[in-house]
């Protein structure tokens, strides 16, 4: 069970908000680790850099539907899509 002073939340608990986060097993391990070790400042930065993972993926994902998004417009208005 993981220690915490301001509300009492379970390893288990953890690990699942974790891997809902996309967080790979060795990282959570690690995290858990460094909670468990009180080493909080790098629990945090474990925490962030995840969290800097993900919106690298919805950056890049938002730029491939820029990207489509043009195509069809583009498309749509050359009458493309008008023809049968």
């Amino acid at each position: 069970m993981v220690k915490l002073n301001v509300q009492k939340i379970s390893e288990k608990e953890i690990v699942i908000a974790l891997l809902d986060a996309g967080m790979d097993t060795e990282k959570i391990n690690e995290f858990i680790e460094s909670i468990n070790s009180e080493y909080f400042q790098k629990s945090k930065n474990i925490l962030l850099s995840q969290r800097a993972e993900l919106l690298l993926k919805i950056r890049d994902g938002q730029e491939k539907l820029y990207c489509l998004d043009y195509l069809t417009r583009t498309l749509n208005q050359a009458g493309i899509f008008d023809k049968k």
